[in-house]
């Protein structure tokens, strides 16, 4: 059995109907596993995305920052240095992926305005997560 609930974001009026299912291991189906993690994805977005709407941008940086290493997503800066030096892969540019949402800018402020941007974006078009 799947509860269906609705999410709003409460400053834009948007409502997105989420059916949430207790146990993504049960579900056989590619396509049911995928609409299992779209549904959580949405959630977090939505949760995350309200809690910091209208934070400064270095506070949304410094939000970001702490729930990507805190494994939700990836907020990778560009190697100190010489980057013809580094193994790691990358751009120029700070670039972040977060709840299904990616972003990126020269500066710190600038990748998470982009981020905010796409986030909000995602959720009043009701766009897919995957």
């Amino acid at each position: 059995m799947m509860d269906q609930i609705s999410l709003a974001l409460p400053s834009h009026g948007v409502t997105q109907p989420i059916t949430l299912t207790p146990d993504p291991v049960s579900m056989t189906p590619t396509d049911d596993i995928a609409a299992w993690a779209d549904a959580h994805q949405r959630a977090y977005l939505i949760n995350f995305y309200t809690a910091t709407e209208d934070k400064p941008l270095d506070a949304l940086a410094d939000a970001i920052r702490a729930v990507c290493q805190k494994g939700f997503g990836v907020w990778m800066e560009p190697p100190a240095g010489n980057p013809a030096k580094s193994i790691r892969p990358g751009t120029h540019l700070i670039e972040i992926a977060l709840f299904g949402v990616t972003g990126s800018g020269l500066t710190l402020l600038e990748a998470a305005n982009s981020w905010r941007i796409a986030a909000r974006r995602v959720l009043e078009d009701g766009e897919s997560m995957s």
